[in-house]
Parts: C-alpha cells; structure tokens; sequence
C-alpha cells in the first residue's frame, strides 16, 4: 500500500520540528524531527514496509506507528501504488517519529487564503472590524 501527504495540509518545518496544520479540520500538529524527516519523505508517494512475516525491526515498527497515527488524523491517505519504498531507517541522531503535539485552531483568518482542491477560502473573517 502507497501513502502520501492529504491534499489539505499546510507544512513547515521550524528548527527541528515539523508544524503540519489540517485546513478542514482545524488543527495544528507538531513532529518531533524524526516525524518530521519521515514527513519530508512523503513529497511523492510512497510505499509502506511489507510485513508479511510479522517481524519487523524498531524502526519499521516506530515508523508503521506514525504513519497510523498520521493516519487517524487525516494528515495521510491511501495513494494506490508507490514507486518508492518508505525510509524508515532511523538516523542515529533523530528520535523516533511522533506527534509532539497537538491543538484546535480556534480562528483562521483571510491570511489562510486558499488551498489546491479547497474552493472557497478556509473560513471567512469581517472586512470592517
């Protein structure tokens, strides 16, 4: 199975973390930088680990994790087949992938424009305040 970015996220990376904020359901996460390298991977789709014989090494299983919880949040989705293998090798110096945290987005203000696939602006705000 192939995964790859939703098509209504907004991402930055800042310092070691990566900020991804879901414009439909208004909210915003943060990875650590293993998510956040993991995240980075996903600018083309990409295939998940097999794990057929049900052994896999802490990384892979670290990595499949993410990738569920990413899942459940609606960050990622189901993009048919891959070309690329997922990496999922971890880097002596990254901690393994997570969700730091996460919170609503109370407003979104015109600045939030629009997104590929969105239409109308993300919410809409007063002219004359």
């Amino acid at each position: 199975m192939s995964i790859r970015r939703s098509a209504h996220v907004a991402w930055r990376r800042l310092g070691d973390e990566t900020i991804v904020i879901d414009l439909n359901g208004k909210r915003v996460y943060c990875l650590n930088a293993g998510g956040g390298a993991l995240w980075s991977e996903l600018d083309r789709p990409q295939e998940l680990p097999a794990t057929d014989d049900g052994t896999v090494s802490d990384d892979v299983a670290a990595a499949l994790a993410f990738v569920e919880e990413l899942r459940s949040c609606g960050l990622v989705e189901d993009a048919g087949e891959g070309s690329e293998r997922l990496t999922t090798r971890g880097t002596p110096t990254l901690p393994p992938p997570a969700v730091v945290w996460s919170e609503p987005l109370l407003t979104f203000t015109g600045a939030c424009g629009k997104y590929a696939g969105g239409g109308e602006p993300c919410n809409s705000y007063p002219e004359n305040s």
